[in-house]
């Protein structure tokens, strides 16, 4: 027998173990090969694959569970060793914390204020329950539009800072935009009457005129001004 065929042979929590411990001494005898760019990219390969078949492989097993509900036996002691795996699980890790303490300084939480109460908390939770959880209005989405409009011969930013202070966002600023889409001639207001006068006010002829927002520009009748905007060219 091979070595392959004896590894084979074995089961699958003994290989496991084999695994991790192959890997530990590799890394410590040897830490220059976790360096190499192409082994790291096997092992973000690997913890990529793993993230992306658990959340099916517990579906599955919930799914599972279900059908042979009427099936299982003992329902009891799995619930009893679920619990008693959960509650030392929860030791382990506060002792070793308390073993291994570390020292984390969050700057969001330094900066902000604790909750004034109850109501406060309670108050936060409902109005923010529904909110989009990556908004675009934030600071650290905009440089994700950077070069989205290098083709615009021009180029107008409209944002609402009624909006941003609806959804409790740090306030943005014409500067940032400015410098998230990278093009120093951007146009940004923040008012939409002076966007609908600047649109008014265009002397194009042969041009395509792009207005994209996710909602209607503080109120503006984009259908009605577009008749507008036609009816005044030459």
């Amino acid at each position: 027998m091979n070595l392959w065929e004896r590894w084979n042979s074995w089961s699958l929590i003994l290989r496991i173990v084999g695994g991790l411990v192959v890997g530990t001494v590799l890394a410590l005898l040897t830490p220059w090969i976790g360096a190499l760019p192409w082994l790291s990219l096997l092992g973000t390969l690997f913890v990529s694959a793993l993230k992306a078949i658990a959340p099916l492989l517990v579906l599955l097993l919930v799914v599972s569970a279900l059908c042979n509900a009427n099936k299982i036996e003992g329902m009891g002691n799995v619930i009893l060793l679920y619990l008693a795996s959960t509650f030392i699980a929860g030791v382990v890790a506060v002792i070793a914390s308390f073993m291994v303490p570390l020292h984390v300084t969050l700057k969001d939480a330094a900066e902000n204020t604790a909750p004034s109460g109850v109501a406060e908390v309670l108050n936060n939770l409902l109005t923010n329950i529904f909110s989009n959880p990556f908004s675009s209005l934030t600071e650290a989405f905009l440089t994700q539009y950077a070069g989205a409009m290098d083709d615009a011969d021009e180029a107008i930013v409209y944002f609402s800072p009624e909006a941003i202070a609806l959804k409790k966002l740090p306030p943005i600023t014409a500067p940032m935009i400015e410098k998230a889409f990278g093009r120093p001639d951007l146009t940004v207001f923040d008012d939409s009457a002076l966007l609908k006068n600047k649109l008014l006010n265009m002397k194009a002829v042969n041009t395509v005129l792009l207005m994209m927002s996710s909602g209607n520009f503080n109120g503006i009748d984009v259908n009605e001004l577009g008749k507008k905007i036609i009816s005044l060219r030459p």
